[in-house]
């Protein structure tokens, strides 16, 4: 392309000299485009984490340096481990177990004392609108962050309006036959260090990253819930 472009400037060329080095260099520029697109998508595609590898083609496009990532590696015992499966296994069991604590603990609080208020009304879910999905899709926060499904916030609140209608009614099919889909059960849990060494995994905490889609219909249950147990005052004061 160079070579050509220096003939242009050095010559006196014909005009179908310079047709032709106009047409080649429009094919070169084609060929181009589409060699970086599929290098492009065989990088996300093979990447581990393929949300996280969209945002650095786009910072690479737009000129933004990457921040470093920082290697996560943990001492057990006198062992230094630094194998992403073997960290995310031991992660997992370290977070599972500190769970199980927890609910020990609050197992032997007790509950006899407590009063619940009889309510003879039945719950009525009421369809869900397309308007009630847009406004709390307005309500999310719009990070880049993304479940399992690789579907971040930030896309779903820009392209919601053409998806509402289509979601408005898979959240009323969800809702009439109480099936939840088994593709949004799924969460991806990343480890957040909190303070202390950095080695120790107990200075980590989880941070749950469950689909966006998921994510509103929870929110769509959660109002229909709980404007039951209020209307009916079955929440006690407590």
């Amino acid at each position: 392309m160079q070579t050509l472009n220096n003939l242009k400037r050095t010559f006196t060329l014909t005009r179908e000299d310079l047709i032709y080095i106009g047409n080649y260099q429009r094919v070169y520029k084609r060929v181009l485009r589409e060699a970086k697109k599929r290098e492009n998508d065989r990088y996300v595609i093979e990447s581990t984490d393929r949300t996280r590898a969209m945002w650095r083609l786009i910072n690479r496009e737009i000129g933004k340096a990457p921040e470093n990532e920082e290697k996560l590696e943990f001492k057990i015992g006198n062992k230094l481990i630094s194998n992403p499966t073997e960290i995310t296994d031991k992660l997992n069991k370290h977070f599972v177990s500190t769970v199980e604590e927890l609910v020990k603990q609050k197992s032997n609080v007790s509950v006899y004392n407590l009063k619940i208020k009889q309510c003879p009304n039945s719950i009525f879910i009421y369809p869900v609108t397309e308007e009630e999905v847009i406004s709390l899709t307005k309500s999310l926060k719009g990070k880049p962050t993304a479940g399992d499904d690789d579907i971040p916030e930030t896309l779903v609140k820009q392209y919601m309006q053409l998806i509402k209608g289509p979601l408005a009614h898979i959240y009323n099919l969800s809702l009439n036959s109480g099936f939840f889909p088994d593709i949004w059960k799924t969460t991806k849990v990343k480890p957040l260090y909190k303070k202390g060494d950095k080695y120790d995994m107990k200075n980590y905490r989880p941070i749950s990253i469950i689909p966006v889609f998921a994510k509103l219909l929870e929110i769509l249950m959660y109002n229909r819930i709980i404007s039951f147990l209020y209307e009916n005052k079955i929440l006690s004061e407590a």
